[in-house]
Parts: structure tokens; C-alpha cells; sequence
């Protein structure tokens, strides 16, 4: 169910197209770069709103901390278990 509302979401699409046409490793991937997107877009906008409110001290642990979060590893599919899927749902 995460799978079909974050794409439904992001990219408006149907529960067909998102059922049919998505696998398991590209959810994944995908997921992280909506997120990632998300977290610099959240960035953009606090910075245009509360940053100038904010004393240098906080303002610059604020962003750290953002920014600390947006130089995270990406998330590493386990293909292992991807095949292992596919293979008990049929798609192999």
C-alpha cells in the first residue's frame, strides 16, 4: 500500500500503471530519489520562510543537520531478496 500511495502521490498515477508497470528494485530507488527530492525541496522552503528569523548558531545546525540526512547512503536493494519475490509472486 506505501508503494501505491507514494506513486499515486508524487506522480499521479493509477493503481494499474503503478501494480503493473513498477518492480519491486525500481520502487525502491525510486523511493529514495522522491524522498531525497522532498528534503531538498523542504530545504528551499525553510530557508525562504524561518532562516532569517533564526540566530546564526541554530540556523547553521539546522542546515547541517538537513544536510547531514541528504548526504546519507541511498538505501541498498537486496537483489537476493528481490529475485526471491519475484519468484514466489510468479513474476519469474
Amino acid at each position: 500500500m506505501e508503494m501505491l500511495d507514494l506513486f499515486a502521490s508524487e506522480y499521479k498515477w493509477e493503481r494499474d500503471r503503478i501494480m503493473n508497470d513498477v518492480f519491486l528494485d525500481e520502487y525502491f530507488m525510486l523511493k529514495d530519489k522522491i524522498e531525497k527530492r522532498n528534503k531538498q525541496e523542504y530545504i528551499k522552503q525553510i530557508n525562504i520562510q524561518m532562516l532569517p528569523h533564526m540566530d546564526e548558531k541554530d540556523r547553521k545546525k539546522f542546515l547541517d543537520d538537513l544536510q547531514k540526512d541528504l548526504n546519507k547512503p541511498t538505501q541498498k536493494t537486496d537483489f537476493l531478496s528481490v529475485e526471491q519475490a519475484k519468484t514466489k509472486y510468479g513474476f519469474k
